[in-house]
């Protein structure tokens, strides 16, 4: 502050006229600067010379840290009547809460008051004003959500909520109870301080943090499960809600509930996809609550469903593309022409390990109330169906867990092997991509994690496998049409190459979905960009694609350098492994056999002279240099 006054302009407009002076000791003063009579214009004076300081140097804005409700200044701009941005922040603005809408620039620790949209008062009577605005730090944005958590989250209870009991109530089973003994393992296990800070480093100051952040957890999985269970209640006009008694779903919900917390509190040593091995769960099973969740947590702040979006991008990309997941435990019953492929290359997850598995791995086991609860021996219809393919946990993630989450069916579902062939039914479920009504539709939670045989009352002969995988395929195409068009502006194409590249895609996800097995959608989307510049005579190379996909902010090396071409497991050196090669490698090798006859027919159909072959030439070998060598 004494930097702005020091260095105050007065050419121009209105400035502070004070006397500078100091005390003995050192310390410098302002004559006059708290003067009731010159506070308010004071203070506006301030904020506009702090301002242009600020933009002028960037760094900490130090205003983030006024309170004011505590602060002189807030104090006496709280009783002015001059609305003065800045001076008097309310701590809990800074939170992105706001009733699910968007946050106003004012509410943002990290924003300064120039813009017209955090002071409008001010700005109308200070000439000049900028609008433009920094962006948010680390240090504000973690501000920002332990706020949320302090002032939303920590004054409720840990234990549900009476109207969260009354749907419980309905059940004959003692759901409550298992919720808690659940909730215990499960976040016991998350928040267990030797995962995140090491065997034989966690002291007791660790083990208080970690029992506070999974209290916080506790605290939010029963705050969303209850929005939901009304939610739910309010659709179905019924106090009975058959996901309830769903493993699946609230290891899930406590998955998710626990990555906000340690999203909140920057955890660095347990970033995504930590929480899903001790829950016992896969990337595809956490996608199915991911939107929900933010639908019925209306204070979540701004970040944290950024964060969560982050996350699902991730799942939607690669993670349940992975072995080990169980999005193709649905897949092959969805699809049963892929289900020899997928038994071959045993990319089926694992059944859901029991909570009694769980607890044995931590140091404080604790007591359970009616036996085993959840894995695939739960003798209840919210329990898993036995029986399935099993492939070891994938690696670098966690343990492998199997899709065919229980549903509130009849008990005759229990016994039942997933032989994960498809029964007999009517026209494939695949025709919703065509079904603009159908499309926009979301699953209920009942669907999303039923037993991926059992038909789906609201589709006809449709089973509940084919719902989760059409949702799927939906958020995978919408997210691949992102990053087509964003790559195809940066080639410089026609909208109509965007919608044949995205053509292309639709058509390799519905029937060469094999592609996509452990690889990367972005690795599709640069072959398919490739083949339609090919047979649409557009001069682009694999160099130029290349070149503008680095520029894309989800850009990784390894997708274009290192792509699976054969899922078999081979033997090289007396080591076992699977055959990888460059994108250019793949294209001609593994995409263009499977896609040339629609690439061909893309081509004549635009009119074009079509050219014999699609494949691609290493131009490595034309004297162009390594296209993949930035």
């Amino acid at each position: 502050m004494g930097d702005c006054v020091e260095q105050s302009d007065c050419q121009e407009g209105p400035c502070i006229d004070l006397m500078m002076g100091s005390f003995a000791d050192g310390v410098t003063y302002f004559e006059g600067l708290m003067e009731v009579e010159q506070i308010s214009s004071n203070l506006v004076i301030l904020e506009e010379d702090y301002d242009g300081w600020y933009r002028s140097r960037g760094e900490l804005d130090e205003r983030m840290f006024i309170n004011g409700e505590d602060s002189l200044i807030g104090a006496v701009s709280s009783s002015s009547t001059t609305s003065v941005c800045g001076v008097k922040r309310k701590r809990d603005a800074v939170t992105s809460a706001g009733q699910g809408r968007a946050v106003s620039s004012g509410a943002s620790p990290s924003s300064p008051c120039g813009s017209p949209e955090s002071s409008p008062a001010v700005m109308g009577g200070v000439a000049g004003g900028s609008t433009c605005k920094p962006p948010p730090t680390p240090v504000s944005i973690t501000m920002t959500t332990a706020k949320w958590l302090r002032t939303v989250i920590a004054p409720l209870s840990a234990e549900p909520s009476p109207e969260l009991e009354r749907y419980l109530r309905v059940f004959e089973r003692n759901i409550a109870s298992e919720m808690k003994v659940r909730a215990n393992v499960i976040l016991g296990g998350i928040f267990e301080a030797r995962k995140w800070r090491g065997a034989g480093e966690a002291g007791t100051s660790d083990s208080m943090w970690g029992d506070q952040r999974r209290l916080e957890a506790l605290k939010l999985y029963y705050k969303v499960l209850g929005a939901m269970c009304t939610a739910e209640s309010h659709r179905l006009r019924s106090e009975h809600l058959p996901f309830l008694p769903n493993e699946r779903f609230h290891r899930c919900m406590l998955a998710c509930s626990a990555e906000l917390v340690l999203a909140s509190h920057k955890t660095v040593t347990m970033t995504f996809p930590a929480v899903l091995e001790p829950a016992g769960i896969t990337a595809f099973d956490l996608s199915k609550v991911i939107e929900g969740f933010v639908r019925h947590e209306e204070t979540l702040p701004r970040e944290l469903k950024r964060h969560l979006n982050s996350i699902e991008e991730r799942l939607l990309e690669s993670m349940a593309w992975e072995k080990g997941s169980s999005m193709f435990n649905s897949l092959a019953i969805a699809k049963a022409n892929l289900a020899p492929e997928i038994n071959r290359l045993k990319l089926m997850a694992e059944p859901m390990p029991a909570l009694d598995t769980s607890k044995a791995q931590q140091r404080s086991p604790v007591d359970t109330a009616d036996g085993r609860i959840g894995g695939s021996k739960v003798d209840d219809p919210a329990g898993e169906s036995k029986g399935g393919a099993a492939s070891p946990p994938r690696q670098g993630s966690m343990t492998a867990v199997k899709g065919n989450a229980g549903a509130t069916g009849g008990s005759a579902e229990q016994g039942e092997s997933a032989s994960f062939m498809s029964p007999a039914r009517g026209p494939s479920a695949f025709t919703a991509f065509s079904s603009p009504q159908k499309s926009r539709a979301m699953p209920p939670l009942l669907l999303a994690f039923a037993s991926p045989q059992r038909p789906n009352p609201q589709a006809g002969g449709e089973t509940c496998a084919e719902t989760c995988i059409n949702v799927f395929f939906q958020k995978v195409l919408k997210l691949a049409a992102v990053r087509i068009r964003n790559l195809c502006e940066r080639l410089q194409q026609s909208q109509q190459v965007v919608e044949r590249v995205n053509r292309a895609l639709h058509h390799a996800l519905n029937h060469e979905t094999g592609l996509f097995f452990n690889r990367h959608i972005d690795q599709i989307i640069l072959c398919c960009v490739y083949g339609i510049c090919k047979v649409s005579k557009v001069n682009v190379t694999f160099r130029d694609i290349i070149y503008h996909y680095r520029k894309q902010p989800q850009c990784k090396p390894y997708v274009f350098r290192n792509v699976l071409l054969d899922g078999s497991v081979v033997w090289r050196s007396g080591k076992a492994g699977q055959e990888t090669g460059d994108i250019i490698r793949f294209y001609n090798e593994v995409f263009v056999p499977s896609t040339k006859s629609f690439l061909l027919q893309v081509g004549s159909s635009a009119g074009v002279a079509v050219p014999s072959s699609v494949g691609v030439p290493y131009e490595r070998n034309q004297g162009e240099g390594d296209p993949l060598s930035w």
